[in-house]
């Protein structure tokens, strides 16, 4: 079954910009390597209160499975080494899984 999941990238203040630079480096491998993601998309979303730009990725993936192993892979071993060493987020990765509730296409 195939899974909808946001991942909430919530940056240091000071650090988006580098956040940002990992993440572009992040899509590409994930484009080449994991050939069971459908779709990988990464937003921004500002707080122009508090000063904050965070980032939102989408995932489109295969099943559970594939999900599950992600974080054995070792570009995501090389990001979470890169994001701990330099301090880049404020709190740890969130996921969240979408369930389909209902809506239409055009």
């Amino acid at each position: 079954m195939v899974l909808d999941v946001l991942v909430f990238i919530l940056t240091n203040k000071g650090k988006e910009k580098r956040a940002g630079e990992v993440l572009e480096w992040l899509i590409g491998e994930v484009k080449e390597k994991e050939p069971d993601m459908h779709s990988y998309h990464v937003y921004t979303t500002h707080d122009h209160e508090k000063g904050t730009l965070d980032y939102v990725a989408y995932l489109r993936i295969k099943d559970e499975t594939i999900l599950a192993q992600r974080p054995n892979l070792g570009h995501h071993h090389e990001v979470a080494k890169i994001i701990k060493e330099e301090d880049l987020l404020r709190e740890p990765l969130k996921y969240l899984r979408l369930e389909d509730y209902g809506g239409w296409d055009r």
